[in-house]
């Protein structure tokens, strides 16, 4: 299977249960019909030292945020206002909302039309190809399948998180440091003891566990 077309059925298989993020996800895909632009969801995003936040849609080649608000959104106006903020200040990406609701004349909220969702998405879709053609040649196209494999990342020699670089499994994430990732059953360990580094692990954790915050150091 091309790795392209598996990544993208991962990508929509692990937003499926979000029916609007995972609709318009995939009218920005199909519309802007790019393959060399990689699309990311769930993006963590540090907005503050103590408070993070994940991106609907994230395009790194681009630097460009994507974020789909459904009608609910209009009673946290100012509370997204200040979270977008951050997320601006802190990545100084080019933010874009899809905003899927509205408030009528008596303060009721609902959901905007269809073809309205789609004018703003023909909005973005347009903005993305205008980047990606103002910057030309300097424009870095998503890699062939070589970026996804253990020997890439072991020839390179550091990993960087700016460099947004991901692998297919925990297998292989631990495999770049020279060790095995144990399984017990069904379950996968969240991380792995290096070879020869008495003090040192290999940790791939859940953004999200219900048991604890992950959050950069220093």
């Amino acid at each position: 299977m091309d790795y392209k077309l598996e990544y993208m059925e991962r990508l929509f298989a692990k937003i499926s249960k979000k029916k609007t993020e995972s609709y318009v996800i995939s009218r920005i895909w199909h519309q802007l019909n790019e393959d060399r632009v990689k699309f990311v969801v769930q993006q963590y995003i540090r907005r503050t030292y103590d408070k993070y936040a994940l991106a609907d849609l994230y395009l790194p080649q681009l630097n460009i945020l994507i974020e789909i608000n459904e009608p609910f959104h209009k009673n946290n106006v100012e509370v997204d206002k200040i979270r977008n903020e951050e997320i601006i200040n802190t990545t100084h990406a080019q933010l874009s909302v899809v905003d899927c609701g509205y408030k009528d004349k008596d303060n009721k909220i609902h959901w905007n039309s269809l073809d309205e969702i789609h004018r703003q998405i023909s909005i973005i879709v347009w903005a993305i190809k205008l980047t990606i053609q103002q910057l030309g040649e300097k424009f870095q196209a998503w890699d062939d399948v070589s970026t996804l494999s253990v020997e890439y990342h072991r020839n390179k020699g550091y990993l960087k998180v700016e460099d947004n670089e991901c692998l297919r499994t925990t297998e292989d994430v631990a495999a770049i440091f020279g060790t095995v990732a144990k399984h017990r059953g069904f379950l996968r360990a969240s991380g792995a003891a290096i070879p020869n580094k008495k003090n040192e692990i290999v940790w791939w954790p859940n953004t999200e566990h219900h048991l604890w915050h992950n959050a950069e150091n220093g």
